[in-house]
């Protein structure tokens, strides 16, 4: 567990901020920006979980299972960061790895509630209700994290 007991360090305001490792950078730094898209994913994620529990009750089974997953979603997009807050030496596996088994998974869960749609016959429009505009805010910052 990581145990924080200031939210901020006072060595960042030269345009520099430490990694994990304690090494410095710039802010602009590639690392830097990728695990911030990262971290803004993590919270989009969450808001759609407050939205998806705002409407369980409408789709119990469906919502609790749903929000199971961004739970799980959740913590690998929170070692995903550690990850790349971390260089590892070369040739050295990090603790906290996405694996193959983690896009597997994600892949076949995301399959899974497809195969109860109806397919698509136009693109779909951000929108629908809360639930729908978060899920697509998720979506685009997950295409911007990926990039």
């Amino acid at each position: 567990m990581v145990y924080i007991s200031k939210v901020y360090t006072r060595s960042g305001d030269d345009g520099g901020t430490m990694l994990a490792t304690g090494d410095r950078v710039g802010k602009d730094h590639q690392r830097i920006r990728s695990y911030g898209d990262i971290d803004e994913l993590n919270c989009v994620v969450g808001m759609l979980r407050v939205e998806l529990g705002r409407t369980v009750g409408q789709h119990p089974g469906f919502g609790t299972k749903v929000d199971g997953e961004l739970a799980r979603i959740q913590q690998e997009l929170f070692n995903l960061g550690a990850e790349l807050a971390t260089p590892m030496p070369e040739g050295e596996t990090p603790k906290l790895a996405v694996h193959d088994h983690h896009v597997e998974r994600l892949e076949g869960e995301i399959d899974g509630h497809n195969d109860a749609l109806e397919p698509l016959r136009s693109s779909v429009l951000p929108g629908g209700g809360p639930c729908a505009a978060v899920c697509h805010l998720a979506r685009t910052v997950c295409r911007r994290a990926e990039r």
